[in-house]
């Protein structure tokens, strides 16, 4: 049961993704160089990369409330794009993105895209906290499939 005293340790989270954020594959890609990797919001490139080879990922979400873009567009792969859009988490008490925490998209909104987000910004700064909770507009899919994916 959540009390007072229990809540005054409770982390808020929100999470969300925008596709309005678009990346065309480079043509020199291997003569690129990243600028700050790691020193700002986003993850941190190679790490990332190794986790999407490395994890399965969930073929389709099912819309379980409402049919929403994020899950009916979630393994849509856009052609030339590299990034088709980026997704976050953030405090949903202070607004503040969490470091580390926005990973950019290349397929639509996936699960495994947004369990790095939301497991990197778990484990920032989280000493005494005894519960979370996550907002999400597709909350009701999402957290279908959480406890398979990083359970």
């Amino acid at each position: 049961m959540l009390t007072f005293s229990n809540w005054q340790f409770t982390c808020t989270v929100v999470m969300d993704g925008n596709f309005k954020a678009e990346c065309m594959h480079e043509q020199k890609c291997k003569d690129q160089v990243w600028l700050m990797d790691r020193l700002g919001y986003m993850v941190t490139n190679p790490h990332y990369m190794d986790y999407l080879k490395a994890t399965p990922h969930i073929a389709a979400w099912k819309s379980i409330c409402n049919n929403h873009r994020a899950i009916s567009q979630a393994n849509t792969a856009q052609g030339k794009l590299h990034v088709t859009g980026i997704g976050a988490t953030a405090c949903a008490q202070h607004g503040c993105f969490y470091p580390h925490c926005d990973v950019d998209f290349q397929k639509g909104e996936r699960q495994l895209n947004m369990d790095y987000s939301l497991a990197n910004a778990l484990g920032y700064n989280m000493e005494g906290i005894k519960h979370v909770v996550c907002f999400y507009d597709i909350n009701c899919s999402y957290m279908t499939n959480l406890q398979k994916c990083v359970g």
